[in-house]
C-alpha cells in the first residue's frame, strides 16, 4: 500500500497508544513498526494487563487510506528492569518476549515473571 499508507497507520497507532494509556506512560516508536512503552510499575501482573491494553488499542485502531480500511494486530513483549540491567540487557529480554509472542501465533502478550518462565495471553 506504499510508504504514505504505512506512515498514516504508524501515526494512528501512536495516537491510539498515547491517548489510551496513562499520562505518566511514555510511548515512542522504537524502529520500523515497533513501539516501546515505558511505565513505572513493580507489579508484573499489572504490566501484563497494560500489555494487553496496548494490544487491544492497536487492534482497535482503524486507519483509512483512500477507500480501504487497514486493520492490524500487535505482538507484545515485556519485562521489568532488574538491578543489574542497562538499556541493552532489558531490551534484549523484552525483544525475546516479543518474538515469543510472534512465535506462539502473534496478536498476544508475553511478560516474563521470573527467569525461564513467562506467561502468554
Amino acid at each position: 500500500m506504499g510508504h504514505a499508507a504505512g506512515d498514516a497507520l504508524l501515526q494512528a497507532i501512536s495516537r491510539s497508544l498515547a491517548n489510551g494509556l496513562r499520562s505518566s506512560d511514555l510511548v515512542a516508536r522504537w524502529g520500523g513498526e515497533e513501539f516501546i512503552v515505558l511505565v513505572a510499575s513493580s507489579d508484573l501482573e499489572k504490566l501484563r494487563g497494560l500489555g494487553e491494553r496496548c494490544r487491544q488499542l492497536v487492534a482497535n485502531t482503524l486507519c483509512t487510506v483512500g477507500n480501504q480500511i487497514i486493520e492490524v494486530t500487535a505482538s507484545v513483549g515485556g519485562d521489568a528492569i532488574q538491578p543489574a540491567d542497562d538499556l541493552l540487557t532489558l531490551m534484549e529480554r523484552v525483544d525475546a518476549r516479543l518474538y515469543e509472542s510472534k512465535r506462539r501465533g502473534r496478536n498476544r502478550v508475553t511478560i516474563d515473571y521470573s527467569a525461564g518462565q513467562s506467561t502468554n495471553s
